[in-house]
């Protein structure tokens, strides 16, 4: 009964956010993420929300060493001082959305 009542993509969402302040919840938020993910039907609202954070994760990682390449020519930089922003928008967003039970609008794209 309480799996019913509890609101795990919030609780995804939280450890996403707070991990943008120190990395390591990022990984546990990810890994929950595609633990609960198997648990819900597919197109669920919960499901889009999974999606969403798993893609904020894996596209944040690309970002980092694609910004850690290019710090040899300068540009490095401005991607690795946007990468927090961009995780913390995309970490909000679906804590707003699931706090309403609100389904992710478009789970895979790589903007907010």
């Amino acid at each position: 009964m309480a799996s019913e009542t509890t609101n795990k993509p919030l609780i995804t969402a939280i450890v996403m956010l707070v991990g943008v302040l120190t990395g390591v919840p990022v990984l546990i938020a990810v890994i929950m993420a595609y633990i609960f993910k198997g648990e819900v039907p597919q197109g669920s609202w919960e499901h889009t929300h999974y999606s969403y954070h798993i893609r904020t994760f894996w596209v944040s990682i690309l970002l980092l060493v694609v910004g850690l390449v290019l710090i040899i020519i300068g540009i490095g930089f401005l991607i690795l001082a946007a990468l927090p922003i961009w995780v913390l928008v995309r970490s909000v967003i679906p804590l707003v959305k699931s706090i309403n039970r609100e389904p992710m609008p478009n789970p895979y794209t790589w903007l907010v």
